[in-house]
């Protein structure tokens, strides 16, 4: 089921708001987030800044969240070395929010090293 305009703008607006506020301001010159969208699924980005100050800016995904609609849920991925995303169980929830400040946290250190 495809997920719901209105939840889907909530979702967006969330995304961008953790986007803009989660690196510190001394970083951004050299580092960003970004996200983007494939169906029900949004995927969190980091891009950098060429090394030698050259070049495109490189990306890397740092997690995946795929809206579920019965129940209504956001479940939490991490992407391995082989390109391969797997489930964080207990990660998951209903808002947003929750699942995008558990990824900030990351008290595993699957996402950000």
């Amino acid at each position: 089921m495809t997920i719901p305009p209105l939840m889907k703008a909530r979702a967006d607006r969330q995304m961008a708001r953790f986007c803009a506020t989660h690196l510190p301001v001394r970083a951004r010159t050299q580092v960003r987030l970004e996200h983007a969208w494939r169906g029900n699924d949004v995927t969190l980005i980091e891009r950098r800044a060429p090394w030698d100050s050259r070049g495109d800016w490189t990306s890397q995904p740092i997690a995946r969240f795929r809206y579920d609609a019965t129940p209504p849920a956001w479940r939490v991925f991490w992407q391995r070395a082989n390109g391969r995303w797997l489930e964080i169980e207990g990660l998951g929830s209903a808002d947003l929010g929750v699942a995008l400040a558990a990824v900030g946290r990351d008290h595993s250190g699957v996402f950000w090293g």
